[in-house]
């Protein structure tokens, strides 16, 4: 039996790449794929997630959908939301204006990849530092570390200080990195050993006044960390040159990325 294929060349001259845009509007009649159900795509713009190999392989049993994300036009891009770090939103640039997308990753949605070979793509292009902020902020919801509930909720009130310090004296960093005593939700009365780690790019930290600066700031996360309840920092705790630590020692580590933070009924009366 002869399996079901797609024209390459067609797809292609259509301008399909990953980050080219699907215009939709109320006379396009294109249908999401869903398992138990018939659903016509929303009027709309849409971003290609697919990448190219995947949306120009020939092979249609192989390929048969083409991943989108949904996009809305805003006039005025937000600069807190621009570089990924908002997990749930994300503005991006598509030119030198100041015009860019807005979009939110449970907008997301797959049409049948032959589609394509009638549709030609949208003017507008996602590339260069846009798309790959575009595809790491997707990826960094399947992949972003998760903490125990119960030493978020531990940490709560002082989550915003420490984003403080890092975003003023411990800006030029990859972040700060913590491993746990334990993965578990620990009852109260038993604490969380935690080693924690703020590794910085090697220029950085041979830069003696930036360092100065940056441990003045660690020292302060790891005070305000010592003083929670159930919390307690361990001997190793440091400033460190990201080319000091072995792969070993990188791979126990995990972000400790407060963006992604949820609480649960709200234990510092917001969501984060």
């Amino acid at each position: 039996m002869q399996q079901p294929t797609i024209e390459p060349q067609k797809i292609e001259k259509n301008a399909w790449k990953q980050g080219a845009c699907l215009s939709v509007d109320e006379s396009t009649e294109i249908y999401i794929t869903t398992q138990c159900m018939q659903e016509r795509l929303p009027a709309g713009l849409y971003i290609i997630l697919s990448q190219d190999c995947d949306i120009l392989n020939i092979s249609l049993e192989k390929e048969p959908v083409v991943e989108l994300l949904r996009a809305n036009k805003v006039q005025q891009p937000n600069p807190e939301l621009i570089s990924g770090k908002n997990p749930r939103q994300l503005h991006i640039k598509i030119d030198e204006t100041n015009e860019c997308l807005e979009v939110f990753p449970h907008q997301r949605f797959f049409i049948a990849r032959n589609y394509l070979e009638a549709q030609k793509a949208n003017q507008i292009l996602i590339i260069d530092r846009s798309l790959k902020i575009l595809i790491k902020w997707i990826n960094n919801r399947y992949k972003r570390p998760g903490f125990p509930h119960a030493f978020n909720c531990r940490n709560s009130k002082i989550i915003k200080n420490i984003q403080k310090i890092l975003s003023e004296e411990a800006k030029e960093t990859y972040g700060l990195y913590i491993q746990l005593s334990s993965e578990n939700e620990l009852p109260e009365n038993e604490t969380y050993s935690i080693l924690v780690k703020l590794l910085l790019p090697k220029n950085i930290y041979e830069n003696e006044q930036q360092l100065l600066e940056i441990e003045k700031g660690f020292d302060l996360i790891l005070s305000l960390l010592n003083n929670v309840k159930g919390i307690k920092t361990i001997e190793g705790s440091q400033v460190q040159s990201m080319d000091d630590i072995t792969v070993h020692q990188y791979q126990e580590l995990k972000k400790w990325d407060f963006d992604y933070i949820s609480f649960i009924n709200g234990e510092n009366g917001e969501i984060i």
